[in-house]
């Protein structure tokens, strides 16, 4: 650390010798366990100047332990990839401080193809929600939607639940169109239609995540409540054909399935990763929201899958799963900060003033109604409440504009979505949403007071 410190400020010793490596092991240990951690109150407990944090956040960017622990813990995975593009394209990234994003830079669509599963964790079953078909978007609203975004900042589309995607009839056009547009396209699916007359096109896209909930049929029907006990048979050799597929031709779309972690299932963490690598795909996916009071853990549940999350490792450095990733979303966070699981929202436990999610990520229900985040646009969680969550909607026009529908919002609120709306209902954030929020706020916030990007520790990400 000395030699570092040395390097960095060989031209102004002054400065140098004013911090210790006491102040940067604080820093670097709050800074390791809390990524949010409020530089103000950093300068406060400190009794430092600007220029002296700046410094030792500086430093901080070139020292191995600050790398090791963040990679190691799996922090924040999908948010370190959309961040990673962000900070290396520092122009959408200053529009997004400046609140001047005249597009987002994910576009979520949320399908409404039949699904044959009743899962027990599903947002939309759980709650009653009945799907209409009544004034829907049709196949020609969504193709005119891709050709808008072809020429705008969006990088990524995605096609999610509620439903299935594939069975959509009016969205799947759209997802093949996405692909011939050069859209980083992903599409959520249970599996069961992957079928071989589609496999031509779906090597091309850049990743299928697929919803494997069970290790064997029994386990599966189970978790799904599928009526169909031949599903998982079907499934799993929908992935075997995909796999084939996509190495004869030579695809580079990503193929994972996800596991979703809850205390009835834990348990079978490590042989859904043996399944993963039998079915050769690239990667498997651990989701879960520990602090979700819906499917409560005990502290002995999180020890257990904190113990199973580090063998899982451990086979993985021995090479027993081969070259699948192991994907740790980042609901795992918690593994490594126990005294957050007693926090019931995550949005009033990160310091997060501002919603940023609309920024950079905007969901379009199947009516045309557009939200803030993945997670309101879910019929399940609004409720119906259009006029809380609903930020615009592009029904109802014979040549309605997504972007100028979106503009229209963000004219109107300069700074994104209002969080009480979200706090006044108990909505907690998905963990990808609040993280994203909490790490553009600590930018924002740190900007606001004189650090720089560059100067920020977060900003080495971008390598």
């Amino acid at each position: 650390m000395d030699k570092l410190l040395a390097d960095k400020v060989k031209f102004d010793s002054s400065l140098a010798r004013s911090i210790s490596n006491k102040n940067i092991n604080y820093v670097t240990k709050n800074i390791c366990a809390n990524p949010f951690f409020s530089s103000e109150k950093m300068l406060t407990e400190l009794g430092i100047s600007l220029e002296q944090l700046i410094l030792i956040y500086e430093t901080i960017q070139l020292e191995e332990r600050f790398h090791s622990t963040i990679f190691k813990n799996s922090l924040f995975h999908t948010s370190f990839q959309i961040l990673k593009f962000i900070l290396s394209h520092p122009h959408f990234f200053k529009k997004v401080l400046a609140n001047k994003c005249y597009s987002p830079f994910i576009v979520e669509f949320h399908a409404r193809g039949p699904c044959n599963n009743n899962c027990i964790h599903c947002y939309n079953k759980q709650r009653g929600y009945a799907y209409s078909l009544n004034n829907v978007l049709t196949k020609d609203d969504y193709l005119r939607i891709i050709d808008e975004l072809t020429a705008s900042d969006v990088k990524y589309i995605n096609f999610s639940g509620g439903l299935e995607p594939l069975t959509d009839r009016a969205m799947f056009p759209s997802i093949l169109k996405s692909i011939d547009q050069g859209f980083q396209s992903t599409i959520y699916t249970t599996g069961l239609y992957i079928t071989k007359n589609k496999l031509p096109y779906l090597i091309n896209l850049h990743r299928i995540r697929i919803s494997l909930y069970g290790t064997n049929a029994d386990e599966y029907q189970q978790f799904t409540r599928c009526k169909n006990k031949e599903v998982f048979t079907i499934i799993t050799k929908n992935i075997q054909d995909l796999m084939a597929f996509k190495k004869a031709k030579g695809g580079e779309v990503r193929v994972s399935i996800c596991m979703m972690i809850l205390p009835n299932n834990y348990k079978k963490m490590l042989a859904m990763t043996k399944l993963a690598a039998q079915l050769q795909i690239d990667a498997i996916e651990f989701r879960t929201e520990f602090c979700n009071q819906e499917h409560l853990f005990s502290k002995d549940m999180i020890s257990n899958v904190k113990n199973i999350v580090e063998q899982l490792k451990l086979n993985k450095n021995k090479g027993i799963y081969g070259d699948i990733e192991l994907d740790f979303g980042e609901g795992f966070y918690f593994l490594n900060n126990p005294e957050l699981l007693e926090e019931q929202q995550i949005i009033l436990r990160k310091n997060i003033n501002l919603c940023f999610s609309s920024f950079v990520k905007i969901g379009i229900d199947p009516w045309g109604y557009i939200f803030p985040c993945a997670l309101t646009t879910q019929p399940g969680v609004n409720l119906n409440d259009l006029g809380r969550f609903m930020i615009e909607s592009i029904q109802g026009q014979p040549k309605f504009s997504l972007l100028e529908k979106y503009n229209n919002f963000i004219s109107r609120s300069p700074m994104g979505f209002e969080v009480e709306k979200c706090k006044d209902k108990m909505i907690k954030c998905n963990v990808f949403e609040g993280n994203i929020n909490a790490w553009l706020g600590k930018f924002y916030n740190d900007k606001k007071i004189g650090i720089e990007l560059e100067q920020q520790p977060f900003y080495c990400m971008k390598t």
